[in-house]
């Protein structure tokens, strides 16, 4: 965690070890880049207005360009997640690409606490594996709690 005490506001960060993804018939693999940040006014830990999860990737081509849904499965339930943004920049060689999706808190603590998180990017399905899951806890503890 980190207080900007120009900004008088206090991010919380959490850079996930890379995931591989997989399309669901198994065919084509791609390496993604998770993160979750949430930001909160001062310094004592609050509930933040929303969470960032953000997913980046790097490959050849555009992967997500035009498809950049990003859905969840918690314990083995559908969680509902409002449409994901998609951004991108050419990369010599490649391209780079983030999607984020704006949760509510529940959302990250849901997932923190779950045994079994997968996620579903467009056609590329990967699951949080437990030191995923454990960093969610570690970052849903700096929150005020609801």
């Amino acid at each position: 965690m980190e207080f900007d005490r120009f900004k008088q506001q206090t991010v919380a960060s959490l850079e996930l070890p890379p995931v591989r993804a997989s399309t669901a018939d198994g065919r084509s693999f791609t390496t993604l880049r998770p993160s979750a940040h949430f930001v909160y006014k001062g310094e004592t830990p609050q509930v933040p207005d929303f969470v960032l999860l953000m997913v980046q990737s790097r490959s050849a081509q555009w992967e997500y360009l035009r498809c950049h849904d990003l859905l969840f499965l918690v314990d083995g339930k559908p969680f509902e997640t409002p449409a994901a943004d998609h951004d991108g920049r050419v990369l010599r060689p490649g391209v780079g690409e983030t999607v984020t999706v704006m949760l509510p808190p529940a959302a990250l603590i849901a997932m923190a606490n779950a045994t079994k998180v997968e996620a579903k990017l467009c056609r590329d399905e990967f699951e949080f594996d437990q030191q995923a899951r454990l960093a969610f806890r570690e970052l849903a503890s700096r929150m005020k709690s609801q």
